[in-house]
């Protein structure tokens, strides 16, 4: 448990921070773009995963989760995107972020 006093400390030790390192402004949000080999093959694989998915054309789509995230799927350009029958790139998932399930430390 914490005191009120001790919570006011802390925000504003936040606040003065956030101000020595550029202003008022926080990310609230992000959306990742991943370099994909087949991006109908990674529309499919997202949405057996649970992911509502949307097209732009055939090179671009986006899979959609709890209208929280949003994740761009773009499809790599000659021989360097992802590897060939790969659903997504190698470097899809964040470092310390779960490879499959629905929260931080599930695996």
């Amino acid at each position: 448990m914490i005191c009120y006093r001790c919570l006011d400390w802390l925000n504003n030790r936040r606040d003065g921070q956030v101000k020595a390192h550029g202003g008022n402004w926080r990310v609230v949000g992000f959306e990742p773009i991943f370099t994909v080999g087949d991006v109908k093959r990674s529309v499919d694989h997202y949405q057996r995963l649970g992911f509502e998915t949307s097209e732009h054309d055939e090179t671009y789509a986006f899979a959609h989760r709890d209208n929280d995230l949003t994740i761009h799927l773009a499809e790599a350009e000659g021989d360097s995107g992802a590897p060939s029958g790969s659903p997504t790139s190698i470097a899809t998932t964040p470092t310390g972020w779960p490879t499959t399930g629905g929260g931080p430390g599930w695996r």
